[in-house]
């Protein structure tokens, strides 16, 4: 009943922060159209957990009503083992050409239609590539003495990665050994897939 009286966000932002089995619950009863539309508004990684835990009939019918663009990114993430590092990651981050200066990468990221929740990491992908070749705070950026520095120059080299197979306590025992906030999921060819918080 409260959830009816909310508009599709805060419902989003509610679900997300129950455990995935009982947002679940709740979204099995909230009518299909307006369920889909509230599963766009949500985190990637979170709506893959809570269609995870649906039966796959109705998490099939809902992904049929989402956005393409939307939908993909969800089924991306339900392709992953819950126990896998590609199972924890969401696709959800910041990615740039190396080449782009200090001022232009903010310029860029001020200028998203959407935000991502976790911004305290910049990817840099390698010259006309999908690749990944470094990574760069955002607090280096935002302070760097000169806004004309390449990100090339301002990011870090030595990438601590996984693989999407990765099991999630070996990812996680990463992220505590290194001190990181995140850590990138790449594929076999080095082609980011996403980030475990």
């Amino acid at each position: 009943e409260l959830m009816r009286t909310l508009d599709d966000e805060t419902v989003a932002d509610t679900l997300e922060e129950l455990d995935s089995d009982e947002a679940a619950d709740i979204l099995e009863e909230i009518e299909e159209e307006r369920a889909s539309d509230i599963l766009e508004e949500m985190n990637p990684d979170a709506a893959a957990d809570i269609m995870a835990d649906l039966d796959q009939e109705k998490a099939d019918k809902l992904l049929s009503l989402m956005d393409y663009e939307e939908s993909e990114d969800v089924r991306e993430l339900l392709s992953y083992s819950r126990d896998s590092a590609g199972g924890m990651m969401t696709n959800d981050f910041i990615f740039l050409p190396a080449h782009l200066e200090a001022a232009e990468a903010l310029r860029q990221i001020r200028a998203m239609e959407e935000q991502p929740e976790f911004v305290d990491y910049l990817y840099v992908a390698g010259p006309g590539t999908e690749r990944v070749i470094g990574v760069a705070s955002l607090r280096d950026v935002v302070f760097c003495p000169d806004r004309a520095t390449p990100l090339d120059r301002i990011m870090e080299h030595d990438l601590v990665s996984v693989h999407p197979t990765t099991p999630s306590k070996e990812a996680a025992a990463l992220l505590t050994a290194y001190g990181l906030r995140a850590l990138p999921v790449l594929d076999d060819d080095g082609i980011m897939l996403g980030i475990i918080t």
